[in-house]
Order: structure tokens, then C-alpha cells, then sequence
């Protein structure tokens, strides 16, 4: 019997927790602040209900659980191709909705420490097997080692992967940055909205499963980098600034102290970020450019098939661009 990635069981729990849980105490915490009801924190579909098993007084989560959102593709939300890298406008407005989602989780922290000790139980479960991973990650060293494309970076590439061996991976975030993140914050769980003259005027998260206490920077490199949009890299340094003001005007805006949130140990924070992210980095570039068939975009195990595969020429491709842009920023340095 072959062992799972991840374990649905445990992560289901997680997500209901955001969705029930702690979305609404961020709207309790804008509206003891004086936010207007109409900008109150809403990047989530509405949370209908959920089960935990069809046992009687049971508690623990089964194969049995169930968990209902609103629908909201009949309001018009959409998902873009996962194959394609979001635009610049797409980008924008995922990045300024993420960090007002991460934002709260420090004001949160800040205003009622003993909810955000509860909220950073509730996401402590990793969710995924580590042994299952470090071994898809061998494979996907091998693909470096292959030839001499990546000669020059396999030995800075080597060390970026020996952080998956050290539990650097989930690990690495450090105070002041670190809040509630998504932990999965990409194309496939993004769903955009367009008003009646064509532009984008909403998005909504979903898929909370691999949330987790850590540093808001980790799902911003991971936003940025498995996409890996040329356009988006050419214009990292606006969408860094605009992530970053939207933050701290958040904190701002409910009365929390920003002093210790200084732009120089944000770029810290990401630089860290993006030197432990290079090996999931590595992951999702392959997957977004393996050709998935229908059968195997509804397995929950479909990472295995990902992994086991052969990468594609226009994967080695993002892979060489990837290794210049990491020299070029001194991104390999950190490790």
C-alpha cells in the first residue's frame, strides 16, 4: 500500500477552521475598529456548514466529512489557466487582497493574543507526509544533475535542496513577520471577478488546506515564483511595494503599531522566503507545465504522477530562468 502525500483527514480540519473560524474574528476585529461594513475583510466564499463524520457525537474528521461553500461561479467568479501565468491586473489585486489577509492575523495577534494562540493550533498540522515529500524532491534533483544545462548552479541547487532534508522547508519565519498564510496561494485557488465594463473587481480564496503559522513572505515568494510570469518578474520591485503598503496601511487602519514592520526587514524576510522556497518552487514550475489528463486533475494523489514524470522541455526552460534570475538577486546566498 502506497503511502499518501497528504493527509485529507487532517488538513479538511484546517480549512473549516479558516472558513468558520477565523475569517469571521478578522471581521469582529475591523468592526470593533470602525471598518465600514462594505470594507470588512471578504475574500472567501460564504461558509455554509460543515461535518466532521456521520458518526453520532463524533469529532474527529473521516472520509465521511463534508464541507459547504457558497457557489459562486454562478456570480460570475472565475479561475484562470492554470498553464498561463496571471497578468499584471490579476496579479495586482490577488497580492493586495493577500496582504490584507495576512495583515489581520498580526492585528489578531496584537489586540487578542489568546485567539491567535488558538489559531496558530489549529493550523499547526503540517498535513502532508515529510518523508513522501523529501523523497519526490530526490527526483527532482535528478533533473539538475542530468547533463550540463545547470552545471554552474547545481552546487548552490544541491544546498537549496538539502533544506528540505534539514525541516527548513516549513520552517524559517521569524518575528515580527508571521501570521496565519494561506500556504497554497496560487492560480488554481484563485477565483477573480469581472463588473459589468470588463475589469476585475473582486477575488476569493479558497483551498485553506495547507494554511499554516509562518511568515507572510512564504506565500508571496510562492504566489510569484510558481507562476514565474516574466511580466510579474520585470515588475517585482512594484508589486514587493504594493503588497508591502497594503499591509502596513492595515495595521494602520485598525490602530496597530507598524514600527517593527519596516520596509528593510520585509525585503529580509523575503529574500529568506524565496532562498528556503527554491526546491516547491522547482515542484509547482514542473507541474504547471506537466500536461495533466482528466482522470488524473481529480487525483488527490496527482503529485506522485507530477514527480514521477519526465520534465518537459519548456520546464527545463523555466528552470534555467528560475537558476539566473536566483544569481542574479543573490537568492541562492541565504541558504
Amino acid at each position: 500500500m502506497e503511502v499518501p502525500f497528504v493527509i485529507w483527514t487532517d488538513v479538511l480540519k484546517k480549512e473549516i477552521f479558516i472558513y468558520s473560524k477565523l475569517i469571521p474574528m478578522y471581521r469582529e476585529l475591523q468592526k470593533d475598529a470602525g471598518v465600514a461594513e462594505n470594507d470588512l475583510i471578504d475574500c472567501v466564499p460564504k461558509y455554509m456548514g460543515h461535518r466532521y463524520t456521520m458518526k453520532k457525537d463524533g469529532k474527529e474528521v473521516d472520509d465521511q466529512s463534508l464541507l459547504l461553500m457558497e457557489n459562486i461561479k454562478v456570480l460570475g467568479y472565475y479561475i484562470c489557466d492554470r498553464k498561463k501565468s496571471l497578468d499584471f491586473h490579476h496579479a495586482t489585486l490577488a497580492l493586495t487582497a493577500l496582504a490584507r489577509y495576512h495583515a489581520l492575523g498580526v492585528v489578531l495577534a496584537q489586540k487578542r493574543p489568546h485567539d491567535f494562540e488558538k489559531a496558530k493550533r489549529e493550523t499547526a498540522t503540517l498535513g502532508f507526509v515529510a518523508d513522501e515529500f523529501e523523497k519526490g524532491y530526490d527526483s527532482l534533483l535528478q533533473t539538475f544533475e542530468e547533463g550540463p544545462r545547470f552545471a554552474k548552479h547545481l552546487p548552490k541547487i544541491r544546498a537549496a535542496f538539502a533544506t528540505v532534508k534539514k525541516g527548513k522547508l516549513i520552517s524559517g519565519a521569524k518575528e515580527p513577520w508571521i501570521t496565519i498564510i494561506h500556504g497554497d496561494f496560487w492560480t488554481n485557488n484563485l477565483l477573480f471577478h469581472k463588473n459589468d465594463y470588463g475589469e476585475i473587481d473582486s477575488v476569493k480564496f479558497v483551498d485553506f488546506q495547507m494554511c499554516l503559522y509562518s511568515s507572510p513572505c512564504r506565500d508571496l515568494a510562492y504566489f510569484l515564483f510558481c507562476s514565474f510570469d516574466q511580466e510579474l518578474f520585470d515588475r517585482l520591485d512594484e508589486l514587493l511595494e504594493l503588497y508591502f503598503k497594503k499591509f502596513t496601511d492595515t495595521l494602520r487602519c485598525i490602530g496597530c503599531d507598524t514600527a517593527v514592520f519596516t520596509r528593510r526587514s520585509f525585503d529580509e524576510d523575503f529574500k529568506n522566503q524565496t532562498s528556503l522556497g527554491f526546491p516547491m518552487f522547482v515542484l509547482c514550475i514542473k507541474y504547471f507545465t506537466y500536461e495533466v489528463s482528466e482522470e488524473e486533475e481529480k487525483d488527490r494523489e496527482i503529485l506522485k504522477s507530477v514527480l514521477r514524470s519526465k520534465c518537459s522541455e519548456l520546464c527545463k526552460e523555466k528552470y534555467t530562468r528560475l537558476c539566473e534570475m536566483y544569481e542574479e538577486r543573490g537568492w541562492f546566498q541565504s541558504l
